[in-house]
């Protein structure tokens, strides 16, 4: 179940989740970013290990008040099994400052920043989660 809008894309494989986001997001694309997460993770995760890969290198930042709502997110029981999370910021230092910021306050997964994509993917790699389809 591939989920596309013009902020996000979700792409759900075996055991990795494809994230891909675009433009500048605010509270209300946040809500329907969540939304459409938690119902990938409980028809696509639920009871087994899996990761996230956050592509991010379109995104151009969002609103202060998203980070609290990405933190409850993360932290929500639907995410329980998640075990790592890549995100890609390209270059963009306001980009990982904004993401640290959340990442720091997550407690369920190991979570990394990572400037390109073909690090973060070998970097998941490693604990066995690759974009493969069941």
């Amino acid at each position: 179940m591939k989920i596309e809008t013009d902020f996000y894309t979700f792409e759900p494989f075996h055991n990795l989740l494809y994230v891909k986001s675009y433009k500048s997001w605010d509270e209300r694309v946040v809500e329907n970013f969540i939304n459409h997460g938690q119902q990938v993770a409980l028809e696509a995760y639920n009871k087994k290990n899996w990761a996230i890969l956050h592509d991010g290198r379109e995104w151009e930042l969002g609103t202060p008040a998203i980070e609290s709502m990405m933190i409850k997110m993360l932290n929500n029981p639907v995410t329980k099994t998640l075990t790592h999370h890549a995100y890609v910021t390209g270059p963009s230092e306001m980009k990982q400052w904004q993401v640290k910021k959340v990442f720091d306050n997550i407690t369920r997964h190991e979570a990394k920043i990572f400037q390109n994509l073909a690090d973060a993917e070998k970097w998941l790699s490693s604990f066995g989660y690759t974009k493969t389809q069941n």
